[in-house]
């Protein structure tokens, strides 16, 4: 709206014409075109002046490089930046700058005041952004593609699963750390987890409702077939490598952040897929999960619960902490409506963390 009323203002002052453009980013259909015209149009009203100004739509798969085009035969670009809040400026703020650099022509980026505090986390956001690299529109797009292939559970990863989890049961009940480590690389459930994450960053609720229905299936697969296992055999002793996922501390949180990061730089950058399967053994995913099986199995409630707490630590640290990584290499929603529900989602992951930080500071 600041940019709309600063055309108004130099139109007034010259004889320029002033061009309202929207960017449809996406697939252009009638549904879009539609709210694309309404929201155009109420913006112009709302400078009071709507006589000033033509009014402009336009499809593109990628907003900065649709303004780009759109405005190549204009003589100035004004473009509003946000000053909403820190991610807001994360999501958003790139693009205008992103356009200026990329336009051989004036661009004037226009924003309220942003008060000390917001300018210095903004100043510290930069700060930590600057050394990621930038994933170029196609690489992101593999990216996405690469992820979302994961979304939805199949026959494939059900038979993992199960295998992973045969593997594991077997690996706790002989204290054996290398079949553990064999069950960890076989497990497939860090695949729908980086789905969530990355859908979050994106903003895209309904792939983000996929990856976690994939990843509470692999979940329940996983405790039924180890608590299946566990009434089918003969009462084993719990041993240490049982124990040891009972009592979760804020090592294990710490350790779950690192191995998010890791994985969603990992999947994010094609010569460093190599690391894949030693993220995988970092995060340990099904073994708290087959610990859930076995103490429901042998009717231990405590056993289940503390490894249950252990599971759902790893899972909310590695969903935020390649969340960030994700939003650090470039990856962004397409729409404002998306980023808000970016905002959302992350910081209900943060508030999940910080509650169960509260058991696992007693337990350090």
């Amino acid at each position: 709206s600041q940019a709309l009323q600063y055309g108004v203002a130099l139109s007034a002052a010259g004889d320029g014409n002033v061009t309202a453009l929207n960017i449809v980013p996406g697939e252009y259909n009638a549904d879009k075109e539609t709210q694309s015209a309404e929201r155009l149009h109420k913006a112009v009203l709302e400078t009071g002046a709507q006589d000033k100004f033509s009014e402009r739509r336009a499809p593109a798969q990628d907003i900065r490089e649709g303004i780009v085009h759109e405005s190549s035969d204009s003589d100035l670009l004004l473009m509003g930046a946000s000053t909403r809040g820190m991610l807001d400026a994360a999501v958003f703020a790139g693009i205008p700058f992103s356009v200026a650099q990329s336009r051989s022509k004036a661009t004037l980026l226009i924003k309220h005041y942003e008060g000390a505090r917001q300018f210095w986390l903004r100043q510290a956001w930069e700060y930590i952004y600057k050394p990621f690299p930038n994933l170029t529109v196609g690489e992101r797009a593999m990216v996405t593609e690469t992820i979302q292939v994961s979304a939805i559970a199949g026959v494939d990863y059900y038979v993992m699963i199960t295998l992973s989890s045969v593997i594991a049961v077997l690996g706790l009940i002989t204290k054996s750390a290398a079949v553990i480590i064999g069950a960890m690389l076989v497990a497939p459930l860090m695949s729908p987890i980086l789905v969530m994450a990355h859908s979050i960053v994106l903003g895209d609720i309904r792939v983000l409702a996929k990856g976690a229905e994939s990843t509470l299936k692999g979940i329940v697969a996983a405790v039924v077939v180890s608590a299946g296992i566990a009434l089918i055999i003969p009462a084993q002793p719990l041993t240490a490598e049982i124990l040891a996922r009972t009592h979760p501390n804020l090592f294990d949180l710490v350790v779950a952040l690192a191995s998010g990061a890791a994985a969603a730089y990992a999947i994010s950058r094609k010569h460093l897929a190599a690391a894949l399967p030693g993220v995988a053994i970092a995060a340990a995913l099904v073994p708290p999960l087959t610990v859930v099986g076995i103490g429901l199995g042998y009717s231990m409630y405590s056993v289940a619960g503390g490894a249950m707490l252990l599971f759902i630590t790893n899972l909310s640290a590695i969903v935020l902490s390649a969340a960030i990584v994700f939003l650090l290499l470039g990856f962004r929603p397409t729409m404002a409506e998306r980023g808000q529900y970016m905002q959302r989602w992350i910081l209900v992951s943060i508030a999940i963390l910080l509650v169960l930080a509260i058991p696992l500071g007693f337990a350090s």
